[in-house]
């Protein structure tokens, strides 16, 4: 049974962390998306005889822009943050499993399943209860390089938006 149990847990680790590392490639690739579209806003001449006109148009289109991708990327990272802690808590629980003994391990402690109630995570209907509250401890204590990755672009998405938006009203009032 102790190789059922490190297989498992070796098997959840890895898939975590393959969804981690997807969740932050995304989260990243919208942002790159939010880019592009700035630049092809910038590129857009405004008509001439109605700058301003053009020049709000393009900002309202700007900021609903950036709010979904701003609602976007904030999923990809919450989801990110999610898939890392479980990678973690895995870890953790297969380096306990490996130091006990066939004998000693309470099977049913590592692998019993409870009712969840969260509507948002699916998989919490099917991971171990054990799994689930190792991954919560882990996802508060560790958040220093995650709010850092998320300030860091949001910043950069907020920041472009606006340079966009204000380059086009600098066009239009010149």
């Amino acid at each position: 049974m102790k190789n059922y149990l490190v297989e498992y847990y070796d098997n959840t680790s890895q898939y975590y962390g393959s969804y981690h590392n997807h969740k932050e490639i995304s989260a990243w690739a919208g942002l790159v998306l939010h880019m592009l579209f700035c630049q092809s806003i910038i590129q857009v001449g405004l008509p001439q005889n109605q700058k301003i006109i053009g020049a709000a148009s393009y900002s309202i289109v700007m900021f609903i822009a950036a709010l979904f991708v701003f609602l976007y990327i904030q999923n990809q990272l919450l989801m990110k943050d999610r898939a890392g802690a479980l990678a973690g808590a895995a870890k953790y629980i297969l380096a306990e499993i490996i130091q006990k003994e066939e004998q000693d391990l309470d099977v049913s402690h590592y692998m019993a399943i409870e009712e969840s109630s969260d509507v948002h995570a699916q998989s919490s209907h099917v991971l171990p209860h054990i799994l689930l509250s190792k991954s919560e401890v882990m996802n508060i204590r560790a958040r220093g390089f995650q709010d850092k990755t998320k300030w860091m672009v949001y910043t950069l998405l907020w920041f472009s938006a606006c340079l966009t938006i204000g380059f086009k009203w600098l066009v239009a009032l010149t």
